[in-house]
């Protein structure tokens, strides 16, 4: 065991008593007490200074002073930190007296405020020293990670002020160019740490092909480092910001309400510099964030933050160029070898008892596995990491190859894949994203980068069946392009990502991933005029399939599978809606009708997806999972989605428009929206249909409004089955519960115990009743 950082000689009762004069500007004023300084941190966490806390108890020079008391935090330098640069303090007396005051100066003139200590006093000699208010008597503390979305905001907010306050500052009369990184400066410490990583990660058994990747960058794992943290430049608009730099959970302080974090100060600003915004949000993403939130919200967190960023230009009277929500997404392509810095050496340090292992000698690799080995780093990098064996450079290149029709293509950084879904929403397919960086001959002087989405089999999925993946296969092979080709006549797209690759074996589709483009998802849509869009869409799709299907493309051979196995994981949930439902006394006029829905279950469902058979009713291709996480959409600067995108196209099925209908009111649209807008948004789903069918020149019979209204009226059994097993999984946290047990009724129906949920339930049944069910 290590004992403490001990007290240094001049840290005296007579020189606290000095700075709290000059605090107070009371040259008269005394201490009344002893002071008693500790240690600000344990011994191994001083990696550039040494840090110490101690409660001031003084009073004034008044004749009716009372005893007063100030909480102090003295940072100064050390011989005993392992990064020993005067720069470094440095830059953040810099920070502390002139870039934090001019910040706070133009955000006050905007009504807003950064949330940082105060500073004390500063001196350059005879010691470097700086003395802070210490914010956590206050009810400031860190917190070791931040576990849902709506805590990791107040923090993506605090970087985007900070950030847009840099912008602004910068354009006017304050050179925050001239703040270089340090930290580049001593990354050599750690090469061996990374060393140690690749060597390791070769022994891990099913690793063996990105280990040999790993291996591979030694040799030029400094230099692609050091040019992550040169800033952007060109003569138009260069987008940089002034970063924080070091911006992981240990240097954040939380003020929380009802145990939920409400706002977030940072401290420790001796590594800012000038340079890309994407090195802070990269490590909001890894450092500040659980994994699970990352993986599930990396796309909201990112938009979150550029949201408030461009509020926060526009508060401080910024009338320049402004970054768009693509230019980020193009800094975090560029800067996406940081991820991998961050994976492989400073996760590391979470798992280290510097208590028990000295950190220098950890950080030159003289103790190895001393976080390589560590069983919560190993499990954080197996779901980071593990790929299936058909996933290596060679492949990623000769698909890249062949798809942009240039065989001087060259993979310039290892392709790393990350989970695409969070745990539990692999239903029917492993999903995983990836950043590809390329050379070519057609471009010598540039690296290009793209990025892509990949499916995959995957024996962990709910639904294996291996028809899932053909329906998908022959979708974007055959019926999506078809439908493009119809719909582009009359000067209309379907937006849907572009294809890349397909395969058989092993069975794969790569496609691209749009939320490099902006495009990102929501977890339900709100607004009447934002659900717009994304009816229009699956409007689009149906009249595209009809008409393909009028010209003889075979549409009706895209079948509804599911299986009795599934069926009766889904019917105990169904069944314990219909015995809650049948508890209600006010709904008691329809028990009859919805046990026997309870009874025939399974035949209610299969019956929803056989096709009409004619002539009483009509046919479109379903999307067939017509839901919230299948979708993305494009937003403008007023965030109002202008498009909206459909993904996964593994069950899409030859059946009712009221299939899809059904999924795009009860889990799409918030329920305000259902129950203000329902006709209207039936109205512009079959308008927008016939006006396609219309301009196509389709020449056979189209379906009214009253066929649409006599399909959903057919179908309202599936309107229950949606808001009895759809609408639950919302609320559902598939990380801490597994879906099997979820559907199997093993666990509560989290959704007949919430409040609002049993209350959308009557809206929806007083609904049906006045519709005559």
């Amino acid at each position: 065991m290590q004992s403490p950082p001990e007290i240094p000689a001049w840290l005296t009762d007579s020189f606290l008593q000095e700075i709290v004069r000059r605090a107070k500007n009371d040259p008269f004023a005394t201490l009344c007490h002893r002071c008693k300084v500790r240690p600000g941190v344990q011994r191994g966490q001083n990696y550039s200074s040494v840090l110490y806390r101690t409660t001031v108890h003084y009073r004034g020079s008044g004749l009716r002073a009372r005893e007063q008391a100030i909480d102090l935090m003295l940072k100064s330098e050390s011989r005993e930190v392992l990064l020993q640069d005067q720069t470094m303090f440095h830059t953040e007396m810099r920070m502390y007296g002139e870039v934090l005051p001019a910040m706070e100066r133009a955000l006050e003139g905007a009504g807003e405020a950064i949330s940082v200590p105060r500073l004390i006093y500063s001196a350059e000699k005879p010691l470097r020293m700086i003395v802070m208010e210490d914010l956590s008597p206050a009810g400031w503390a860190i917190a070791d990670q931040v576990d849902t979305y709506e805590e990791a905001v107040p923090a993506i907010r605090a970087l985007a002020k900070f950030h847009a306050a840099s912008f602004v500052l910068n354009q006017g009369n304050t050179d925050l160019s001239i703040i270089k990184n340090n930290f580049v400066d001593f990354a050599g410490q750690f090469m061996q740490l990374y060393c140690n990583f690749a060597d390791v990660v070769c022994t891990w058994e099913g690793f063996s092909h990105i280990g040999s990747k790993l291996q591979a960058l030694k040799s030029t794992f400094l230099d692609k480092l050091k040019r992550v943290y040169v800033p952007n430049r060109g003569a138009c608009n260069p987008y940089n910001v002034l970063n924080h730099g070091d911006f992981h959970a240990g240097n954040l302080l939380h003020k929380t309400k009802n145990g939920k974090i409400t706002e977030t100060a940072m401290i420790d600003f001796q590594l800012c510099h000038w340079g890309s915004p994407a090195i802070d949000l990269l490590y909001v993403l890894y450092l500040v964030v659980s994994r699970d939130v990352m993986n599930a919200h990396r796309d909201r967190l990112v938009r979150e933050y550029h949201q408030c960023f461009v509020e926060y230009l526009s508060g401080l009277g910024h009338q320049g160029w402004v970054p768009s929500l693509k230019d980020l997404h193009s800094e975090l392509q560029k800067k996406a070898f940081l991820e991998l810095f961050i994976e492989a050496i400073l996760q590391q340090f979470r798992t280290v008892n510097v208590n028990q292992v000295a950190l220098e000698e950890f950080v030159a690799g003289r103790v190895p596995g001393a976080g390589i080995n560590n069983e919560r780093y190993r499990e954080r990098m197996s779901s980071s990491v593990q790929t299936p064996s058909w996933f290596t450079t060679e492949f990623v290149q000769s698909i890249i190859r062949n798809h942009e029709s240039d065989p001087s293509i060259t993979i310039t950084q290892p392709c790393i894949l990350e989970p695409g879904t969070k745990a539990g929403d692999s239903f029917s397919g492993a999903l995983y994203r990836t950043k590809v960086h390329y050379r070519s001959e057609r471009h010598p002087n540039q690296e290009l980068s793209t990025s892509w989405m990949l499916k995959s089999e995957s024996s962990d999925a709910l639904n294996t069946a291996p028809t899932l993946f053909n329906t998908e296969h022959r979708m974007y092979t055959e019926v999506l392009p078809a439908m493009q080709r119809e719909l582009e006549g009359i000067g209309e797209a379907l937006s849907v990502p572009g294809l890349i690759y397909s395969s058989e074996s092993p069975r794969l589709i790569v496609m691209e991933d749009l939320s490099f483009s902006g495009w990102t998802r929501m977890d339900e849509i709100c607004r009447f005029e934002d659900a717009l869009p994304a009816i229009r869409t699956i409007s689009k799709f149906h009249a595209a399939s009809f008409a393909l299907n009028k010209k003889g493309m075979t549409l009706s051979n895209f079948t509804n599978r599911t299986s009795d196995s599934l069926l009766s994981m889904f019917r105990p949930m169904f069944s314990s809606y219909i015995d809650a439902v049948c508890s209600w006394d006010d709904f008691k006029d329809i028990r009859p009708r919805i046990q026997e829905f309870k009874a025939s279950f399974a035949d209610q469902y299969k019956q929803v997806y056989t096709p009409n058979p004619g002539p009483e009713g009509y046919n479109v291709l379903n999307h067939g999972d017509f839901h919230g996480k299948n979708l993305l959409h494009l937003l403008d600067d007023q965030r109002r989605v202008v498009k909206t995108a459909a993904l996964d196209f593994q069950v899409c099925s030859w059946g009712s428009p009221a299939i899809d209908l059904i999924y795009f009111l009860y889990l799409v649209i918030h329920r305000d929206v259902l129950d203000n807008h329902r006709d209207q948004l039936l109205e512009e789903y079959h308008r927008h249909f016939v006006d396609c069918l219309t301009r196509l020149n389709f020449q056979g019979w189209i379906p009214t409004r009253e066929d649409l209204q006599a399909e959903l009226n057919r179908n309202v059994f599936f309107e229950l089955f949606n808001d009895a097993v759809g609408a639950p999984f919302r609320t559902v946290d598939f990380g801490a519960v597994s879906l099997e047990d979820f559907l199997a009724g093993r666990v509560p129906n989290v959704g007949l115990s919430n409040a609002g949920y049993r209350r959308n339930v009557r809206a929806n049944l007083t609904r049906l009743v006045a519709r005559g069910f």
